[in-house]
């Protein structure tokens, strides 16, 4: 870890005892029950750009992490927050409505290039921190990615925004998504795979659920919150390619932390933005 995020972590973590293995350690178990309504995936944002809308999630009370293919070469963009997993619409208060929070500033991985599927990250900074409540909250970042790492896995979560027939507002739809083999994305999407991807998909013609949108499981070691993985980068159908974001840690930290981040390129290499 770079040496200035492991002083400002060092600090951080120093005033969150307790909670140092977490980014957030507020962030959420699911499912979260408010009455007789059930929230599913309240990290789940939508990230409304001039021409398009994708997805992120919530990892922190003022950030949303997405793809930088999502933000690349975009202007002013807006996060919604905030989604219901009931039919029973017409009984909710204003206090579980969806949200907005203009974005701040916008951090794109400066090694990314749009040319290529390399370091398809960025975050989102809030203009305004979020108040967590149980359709609203973050996912957890596990911070040492040593102890929980995406290989273990046989399988994840994934979720994409859906508009259907019985509700007026977008809600949020939850799939089970293979861990596949690297070779076998590398032959069906035809690309070069680094360290820093992690390959899912359907064994069934089933569409990718769309850029920025969230991979993640449970973890055993704070009553099955549910930590993020990945971040999808592109796919279509069956094979999806995301972005593994236990890779990108410092750089997470550096953000969030106001540390500048550098470090030298190589295979595993997460810089700062410029």
């Amino acid at each position: 870890m770079n040496f200035a995020v492991c002083f400002a972590f060092l600090c951080w973590m120093l005033a969150n005892q307790g909670s140092a293995q977490l980014l957030d350690v507020n962030c959420a178990a699911v499912p979260a029950h408010s009455g007789d309504l059930s929230f599913n995936s309240p990290w789940m944002a939508l990230v409304v750009l001039p021409n398009k809308t994708c997805s992120g999630a919530l990892i922190h009370k003022q950030y949303v992490i997405t793809s930088a293919s999502c933000i690349f070469k975009q202007g002013k963009a807006i996060v919604r927050l905030g989604q219901l997993y009931s039919d029973k619409e017409h009984c909710i208060s204003d206090e579980y409505r969806i949200e907005e929070y203009q974005v701040q500033s916008s951090y794109i991985h400066s090694f990314y290039n749009e040319s290529n599927i390399e370091h398809d990250i960025a975050l989102l900074e809030l203009q305004n921190e979020v108040l967590y409540k149980a359709n609203i909250r973050s996912i957890c970042i596990w911070l040492n990615n040593t102890v929980v790492a995406a290989q273990q896995y046989k399988s994840f979560d994934t979720s994409r925004w859906v508009i259907d027939e019985k509700s007026t507002q977008p809600r949020v739809s939850t799939r089970k998504i293979r861990h596949f083999t690297r070779s076998r994305c590398q032959s069906a999407l035809k690309v070069n795979l680094r360290s820093s991807h992690i390959c899912a998909g359907y064994e069934k013609i089933i569409k990718c659920p769309g850029t920025g949108s969230p991979l993640y499981n449970t973890i055993g070691y704070y009553k099955g919150r549910y930590a993020l993985f990945g971040i999808q980068s592109f796919g279509d159908l069956r094979t999806c390619l995301y972005t593994d974001v236990t890779s990108y840690i410092d750089w997470i930290l550096g953000i969030i932390l106001k540390v500048d981040v550098i470090v030298p390129i190589s295979k595993n290499s997460h810089a700062q933005v410029s």
